[in-house]
């Protein structure tokens, strides 16, 4: 009987924290979607500001013309260097504009069967849409130089106030449309010195704690003994462990290339919707062939991310980057 109630009561948990945690993150997502449309066809016009909910608003243009806050840029798991983005005052409202070759890999929809959107740019028309169980959820449609945007098939078009534009040969794309939509925040890490785009709605932090492989090996048993345990495995594998108290291991081994590698990071995370922080990382690095010892404990100088794209409450699994991961343990 025991055994029964404490099964039952592990299958109700999972059941709140994990199946319940989906149906709500992926109905609420598209739910919330169809509102903020409705509530912009409503509106006289798409003014939507990105703001800096931790800083003032007036902010200090530097001398490339990107606002201060706005120096250093992550949207979810991509960090964004100079000349990527460009960053424009209209009053007291911001617009950034992304280069047209990375805005997929940014704009991810976290929970759907397409995780990141589709981009057709044919002389000027710029169609960007995204798709869930084959079905476009959202679509975009703007024309380069113009503030006006058509969403799913209207024919009422948007003020976007800041249109898609060419600059050093290169389109960029307004983005501020989108982050509402798809109910993004921004939040600026003082420590970090870091601005953050990223989904409103944190991932549960009890349910990404514990331990996490893309295999059915525990990379961290076998890590204690590199190099020599770390033969024979795949050509890529990784493990992840998520602690209570905000710190973080990962494995990551990268075999049959023409240069091998074993890397163990440990350090702290935090979590801000679908985005995984790294920081105060130390890592250890083998490599070569065969491995040996490159560096034990080096401190890294920036953070790194991931990104949480979905979740299997079934199998109990939690897609990190572009990997399956099956819990091994809480």
């Amino acid at each position: 009987m025991n055994y029964d109630r404490d099964s039952l009561y592990y299958d109700n948990a999972k059941e709140n924290s994990g199946v319940g945690f989906m149906r709500k993150a992926i109905l609420l997502r598209l739910s919330l979607m169809v509102l903020t449309l409705l509530f912009l066809f409503l509106q006289a016009g798409c003014n939507r500001s990105v703001q800096n909910r931790n800083e003032p608003s007036s902010v200090n243009k530097k001398a490339n013309g990107s606002a201060g806050y706005y120096d250093r840029l992550v949207i979810n798991d991509f960090p964004l260097s100079e000349g990527q983005y460009l960053v424009e005052r209209i009053e007291d409202s911001v617009y950034i504009l992304l280069d047209s070759e990375i805005i997929t890999s940014c704009l991810k929809l976290p929970y759907a069967t397409s995780l990141y959107p589709e981009l057709s740019i044919r002389n000027g028309q710029i169609t960007l849409y995204w798709t869930h169980q084959d079905q476009i959820v959202l679509r975009a449609d703007m024309v380069e130089n113009s503030h006006e945007a058509y969403i799913n098939g209207s024919n009422e078009p948007l003020d976007i106030a800041v249109g898609p534009k060419t600059a050093d040969g290169r389109l960029f794309i307004p983005i501020n449309l989108f982050l509402s939509v798809l109910k993004m925040e921004e939040t600026y890490d003082k420590s970090l010195n870091i601005t953050f785009l990223h989904y409103a709605e944190d991932f549960p932090a009890d349910l990404i704690q514990g331990k996490w492989s893309d295999s059915n090996t525990d990379l961290f048993t076998i890590f204690k003994d590199a190099p020599s345990g770390l033969k024979g495995l795949s050509s890529f594998a990784s493990a992840y462990q998520f602690n209570p108290d905000g710190t973080y291991r990962c494995i990551l081994i990268s075999a049959g290339s023409f240069k091998d590698s074993a890397v163990q990071r440990k350090g702290k995370y935090r979590i801000l919707g679908n985005t995984i922080i790294y920081y105060d990382t130390h890592e250890t690095l083998y490599e070569g062939s065969p491995l040996s010892l490159s560096h034990k404990d080096k401190k890294l100088s920036k953070p790194s991310y991931d990104f949480i794209g979905s979740y299997d409450p079934g199998e109990d699994q939690i897609k990190i980057g572009a990997f399956w991961h099956h819990r091994i343990s809480r």
